[in-house]
């Protein structure tokens, strides 16, 4: 995006939910301060962390997205948090990994210090008293790897997005451009899972992973195959809005004229033929697609999808005299995000190939996905 320099500066953070205003400057002024090269920090309360963000579109608004370390009166501590710009605020939410989180309303520095008033400052802020409602963190030792694995799906998100104005065919060109909607697709689905995880909804991010990895495996084909598996495609789109058109009786007949074969998508195929299709453009090791039909289909399928024991059941809590309900039980699988942030630079790699876009960039964010995959002791395949 080329609107970042909106968002450099000093920002006083000047209301959140979980905390009262005057806990907030108790060891120095609340703010939230955005420099160049997507580095800033965070302070409020005793909590003074360094801050990596990125600009993004959210809602439609501009934005930013952003991870913290650093440490609460010695402790270390880690979070994300996103916010966005609304006239000359910003509004948006912190997490605390694994602990507490809060929305926040922050003001440019020069319009806040004009609010306040002198008599509200505090005259020895040292340390955080037994007043002061500090944030309830976990200190994890798993936490960093957290960060680091949000920080490389951001970069993921901003290095695909950043190519869309170059993913233009003239004269039309279909199944190069259908891949290239597929990715974006992946770009989005990826960008839901975080939500959903920020909203402490991890339970059902596995829909979306679903979803992505079903979106992963058509583009592919159809940047692999092209028409053939374009034309593949709009037979299971026929396929299904004749059936559609015919139970709810909309009397009329969907593209009367195709010549085609009408017929549905079968994923477990599809991923049986990738394997051949990846070593013929030039992969080596196992490119075998039915590992990611099993991992990601199957299981997502199974614990995040599909109505059942393992997906309802998740929200009950046993006790030995009664039994409770969970409204947010915790995700199933850890590393939210990382097979799909892995498929996207897969694809995005054969879709920037496609337009003649280089892949360089590509390659440093794929290696460092690859290591915290192997760090969690699961490499995702395809």
């Amino acid at each position: 995006m080329n609107n970042a320099k909106v968002f450099l500066g000093a920002w006083r953070i000047v209301e959140t939910e979980l905390w009262d205003v005057e806990d907030l400057d108790l060891a120095e002024p609340a703010r939230l301060a955005l420099g160049a090269d997507h580095q800033g920090d965070i302070r409020f309360i005793a909590i003074q962390a360094g801050v990596d963000y990125r600009v993004v579109v959210r809602d439609g608004l501009p934005a930013v997205e952003f991870s913290f370390q650093g440490f609460d009166e010695g402790d270390e501590v880690t979070g994300r948090g996103w916010a966005v710009l609304e006239g000359e605020r910003l509004r948006g939410q912190l997490f605390f990994h694994q602990g507490d989180e809060s929305s926040f309303l922050a003001e440019r520095e020069n319009m806040a210090r004009s609010r306040r008033s002198p008599a509200n400052k505090r005259l020895h802020p040292t340390a955080a008293g037994p007043a002061a409602r500090r944030p309830r963190v976990n200190r994890s030792r798993y936490a960093d790897d957290e960060m680091k694995l949000r920080n490389h799906i951001l970069e993921t998100l901003r290095l695909v997005e950043a190519q869309a104005p170059a993913l233009v065919s003239s004269p039309p060109d279909p199944a190069r451009q259908f891949a290239a909607a597929g990715l974006m697709r992946c770009c989005a689905l990826l960008r839901g899972v975080c939500l959903l995880e920020d909203g402490g909804l991890g339970a059902i991010a596995g829909i979306l992973e679903r979803q992505h990895w079903e979106t992963w495996l058509v583009s592919l084909h159809v940047v692999l195959r092209g028409d053939e598996a374009l034309h593949e495609v709009a037979g299971d789109d026929i396929f299904w809005k004749r059936l559609l058109a015919e139970r709810l009786d909309l009397k009329f007949a969907y593209h009367p004229d195709w010549a085609g074969k009408i017929a549905k998508l079968n994923f477990k195929e599809l991923a049986d033929e990738l394997g051949p299709l990846l070593a013929k453009a030039g992969e080596t090791g196992d490119c075998s697609g039915i590992t990611g039909y099993d991992v990601t289909y199957r299981v997502q399928s199974l614990f995040t999808v599909h109505a059942g024991l393992a997906t309802i059941g998740s929200y009950l809590r046993y006790g030995d005299t009664s039994w409770s309900v969970e409204s947010n039980p915790a995700a199933p699988f850890g590393g939210l995000g990382l097979t799909p942030a892995l498929h996207t630079l897969h694809l995005a790699k054969y879709v920037f190939e496609a337009f003649g876009i280089p892949v360089a960039a590509l390659e440093p964010v794929w290696d460092s996905l690859i290591t915290g995959a192997r760090t969690e002791g699961s490499t995702p395949s395809n």
